[in-house]
């Protein structure tokens, strides 16, 4: 259990800032409080990024005198469609390019840790009114995949194009002697079921994290002034549960 409380710190300091308190002394109590048809598999699966986090911090620590970005990019990374897996599938990032000064699309767009609101007081109103949006989508390349790839190429010691993204990448490559080993890590990772559904316990339901697909059946599309309750600067999504429709990559009110 301590472990798993060390994680949910770490996420909570990654996407929050800050840690509280997340202890749970009753497993039990935590399912109890899941809609009834919570899969955790299908809450990974929508939402994706939440267990990254586990393959980083299964390979803290473990990297030796090879975790450096020369070894890991001319050793591995060199091998083009396995980047490609590992940027666009672990590190979370889309493949086409975005415009960073707008609301972020599709599965970017439902997420508050990428698609982020710039809201300014109006006194008119004495509400915060949202004048714009930013897309901001981790460490991803806004350029897109293609041009992160040239980078790769043309990769020295030197270069200075997307090396951000490229170490961030080298996160997910363990310690091994080529693509194979690190290909076979990755897809065979065993994800810990207990730290997922803790996160959408903690964090993904105050979110407005969908927690399935909608497959046809569902309610209104989700709303911020009808769906949440503002909190200081946060919007607490609690109230609802939602799901995901396949179709238009939204979220709808779950039924």
């Amino acid at each position: 259990m301590k472990n798993m409380y060390v994680f949910l710190c770490v996420v909570v300091v990654l996407f929050l800032g800050s840690c509280a308190d997340l202890s749970m002394d009753n497993e039990e109590a935590l399912k109890a409080d899941f809609p009834s048809d919570f899969n955790w598999k299908e809450y990974k699966e929508i939402n994706n990024d939440v267990a990254m986090s586990q393959i980083v911090l299964d390979l803290n620590g473990k990297r030796g005198d090879k975790d450096s970005i020369k070894y890991c990019v001319n050793n591995i990374l060199r091998d083009l469609d396995f980047a490609k897996t590992v940027y666009v599938d672990y590190l979370q990032c889309p493949e086409q390019s975005w415009d960073k000064n707008d609301r972020c699309f599709g599965k970017y767009g439902n997420n508050i840790n990428y698609s982020k609101a710039i809201v300014r007081y109006n006194p008119a109103t004495d509400k915060m009114d949202t004048i714009g949006w930013q897309c901001v989508i981790g460490t991803c390349w806004s350029e897109g995949w293609g041009e992160l790839k040239d980078s790769l190429e043309a990769y020295s010691e030197a270069t200075k194009i997307g090396l951000p993204v490229i170490k961030t990448m080298c996160q997910f490559i363990p310690e091994v002697s080529g693509v194979g080993e690190a290909r076979s890590y990755l897809e065979n990772f065993l994800f810990n079921s207990t730290l997922i559904e803790q996160h959408y316990h903690f964090f993904g339901r105050y979110d407005g994290r969908p927690y399935k697909y909608c497959n046809g059946n569902k309610g209104e599309e989700k709303n911020q002034e009808k769906h949440a309750e503002k909190r200081g600067t946060y919007y607490d999504y609690g109230r609802y549960t939602f799901c995901l429709d396949k179709n238009d990559e939204k979220i709808y009110v779950a039924q």
